[in-house]
């Protein structure tokens, strides 16, 4: 039997309880457009779904995130989670000689996501139970250069993944785990990107090319699955009334799940759409900012399960 599962999401804003590896994204932007971002025109908001978008930086950015799910139960236990994204562009004139082709035109991308979940132990000392954290290396650059004309761009995505149970008093009397009860592994993507026009990118992206043992048994296998994603950002412009600056996402995402698995799904298809409004000079009379600052987006994941 098979059963269709269609999931509709309209985000402002959302903050959810979540697994960091089976959600490594974490961009309020990106959920808010049902991650429909394959070959955005931004840096910091896009190299999370394809590392090659890092190319398009042309100044310093950042941002960072931090919330707690919930606290102050009566165990005192709580969830931390962190997401903290930095790309910082080489500019021509700091290329390092004599090889110009490693840093003209290329980005570094740092990112580090951690959820963690803290709390009293057995024994009256307040500890951390648990973590997964992701912390990945970025490299993304222009071929322009390389290849006159061509309009591509290629990232690669080094992660390190490190998850683990903390020092609590069953792990550190269980024999079996030496104390201890983790693991670090490694992971790698890659990602292009190909100006079609000048408002429609495509973009090409391959998660977990090497793929991570995330395991944290002794010799246990827990290997990530790989995805594929094939998609465009179209940029459309002022369409009608007060849809300004709007943007369209488009594409599908294949997973290659265990065939025995039917906690997800094989394929996902993904649209989004945003509109930019005001700007800050509208909203505060004097204003000396002029950027939009108030975004409005809208989503759609359609996901088929067989169950």
């Amino acid at each position: 039997m098979k059963k269709i599962i269609v999931v509709i999401g309209i985000f402002c804003f959302v903050s959810v309880l979540y697994s960091a590896y089976e959600d490594p994204i974490g961009s309020t932007r990106g959920r808010s457009m049902g991650n429909a971002i394959f070959a955005d025109f931004d840096a910091i908001n896009s190299m999370n779904y394809n590392p090659a978008c890092v190319s398009y930086a042309r100044n310093i950015e950042t941002y960072f995130g931090w919330d707690t799910p919930y606290l102050g139960l009566n165990d005192e236990s709580m969830i931390n989670n962190i997401n903290f994204n930095f790309v910082v562009p080489f500019w021509n004139k700091f290329t390092i000689p004599p090889d110009p082709f490693v840093t003209k035109n290329a980005t570094l991308g740092i990112s580090v996501k951690r959820m963690s979940v803290s709390g009293t132990d057995i024994d009256g000392v307040y500890k951390e139970f648990y973590h997964e954290g992701i912390y990945s290396f970025i490299y993304g650059k222009n071929l322009n250069d390389l290849l006159k004309g061509a309009r591509i761009a290629a990232g690669v995505r080094f992660n390190l993944f490190d998850i683990g149970v903390g020092n609590v008093v069953d792990v550190e009397n269980n024999p079996v785990f030496n104390g201890k009860l983790n693991t670090l592994s490694f992971g790698l993507d890659v990602g292009v990107t190909y100006y079609f026009s000048d408002d429609i990118v495509l973009g090409f992206a391959y998660k977990n090319l090497i793929a991570p043992n995330i395991s944290i048994l002794p010799d246990g296998t827990d290997i990530l699955p790989s995805e594929v994603s094939l998609g465009a950002n179209i940029n459309l412009g002022d369409v009608v009334g007060f849809f300004k600056r709007s943007k369209l996402g488009v594409g599908v995402v294949i997973f290659g799940r265990d065939p025995t698995d039917n906690r997800q799904s094989d394929m996902s298809y993904r649209i989004g759409y945003e509109f930019r409004q005001l700007t800050a000079s509208q909203l505060f009379k004097g204003s000396q900012f002029k950027d939009e600052i108030l975004a409005i987006r809208l989503g759609f994941n359609y996901e088929a399960k067989k169950v």
